[in-house]
């Protein structure tokens, strides 16, 4: 059982590499073969394709996702999450009162909790901050568009806006400064790149 487990890590971990070098590829508009990106980790961990390009990485559950852009438009974060009712452990040590009165307006507590997750860890991979930020990014207001959701947040005396959507039984985040986001659809189609699911 654990041979698998660690061989399913594995594989999501080689999709999530392989979704990089193609985000990447796109962004810079070669048609270079994947092999010819390396993708390295910076002093905080992140994975990195080159001093002037953000890069991140998400994998869970079987899916693989990466998002990157130029580093003159701002970092990015992404995220995936599978929804469960797990999330909801979080409601004691990460969100405050205010924050959960915002994810009162879903039915589903299982999909706001887990929504929660998603957007606050996608939101600490732009910081360069990992878990240690989660309780300090605070969701001050959430829209719902059909079945798209936009989170904003704030850490500091910046706002950070996620966009979240629902892949069957899992959520996936990407976030940005939200000064950075103009239209915030435009900006997905020009920095979303890849997103590989199943078949891992």
């Amino acid at each position: 059982m654990m041979t698998d487990s660690c061989q399913k890590r594995r594989e999501e971990f080689a999709a999530g590499r392989h979704a990089a070098k193609t985000a990447v590829q796109k962004l810079s508009g070669h048609s270079f073969l994947g092999d010819a990106i390396t993708i390295r980790y910076g002093e905080h961990g992140e994975p990195t394709a080159g001093d002037d390009i953000s890069l991140s990485i998400s994998h869970d559950s079987g899916l693989a996702a990466a998002v990157c852009n130029f580093m003159e438009a701002g970092a990015s974060g992404i995220d995936i999450h599978s929804i469960s009712h797990e999330a909801s452990e979080i409601k004691e040590s990460w969100l405050d009162g205010a924050e959960i009165a915002v994810l009162d307006c879903f039915d589903d507590t299982d999909i706001s909790y887990s929504l929660a997750w998603c957007a606050k860890e996608s939101a600490s991979k732009v910081l360069l901050r990992g878990l240690a930020a989660i309780s300090d990014i605070r969701i001050i207001d959430i829209v719902r568009e059909q079945n798209d959701v936009y989170v904003d947040m704030l850490y500091q005396n910046e706002v950070y806006r996620a966009f979240v959507m629902r892949f069957g039984a899992s959520l996936l985040s990407l976030c940005l400064e939200k000064s950075r986001a103009v239209t915030y659809e435009n900006t997905i189609k020009s920095i979303m790149y890849d997103f590989q699911e199943g078949g891992l």
